[in-house]
């Protein structure tokens, strides 16, 4: 049996650190990925539901039953003032209101650059 050194100890604790933040790597790149498609399926989804509300009095029933759900504030906000009558009006676009709330957003964003 051959007799192990601290150096060996060593390198070989670097060589497992180095597979450990590769891994840890990987994980973090897949569950980006993840959350991207999640997210890509979220818009799609809530895309679809918003034009078979426009075109549905059944699925703009339930689109406005779904919506009273929601709790937290911030998921609120984007839905203050806004309706799918409004929606259809605009076909399917940024009211003034918002879009004017956007680009404000935008220009003070622009003006610190």
């Amino acid at each position: 049996m051959s007799k192990v050194t601290p150096e060996q100890i060593k390198r070989l604790q670097e060589k497992a650190d180095q597979h450990n933040a590769k891994l840890q790597a990987a994980k973090a790149r897949l569950a980006e990925t993840e959350r991207k498609l999640d997210t890509r399926r979220k818009i799609i989804a809530g895309g679809l539901l918003f034009d078979a509300a426009s075109k549905d009095k059944q699925w703009a029933h339930h689109l406005a039953a779904l919506l009273t759900r929601i709790d937290r504030p911030n998921d609120k906000e984007p839905f203050e003032g806004w309706s799918i009558e409004q929606y259809k009006l605009e076909g399917g676009k940024l009211g003034d209101k918002k879009r004017a709330k956007i680009e404000a957003a935008v220009g003070d964003d622009d003006a610190g650059v």
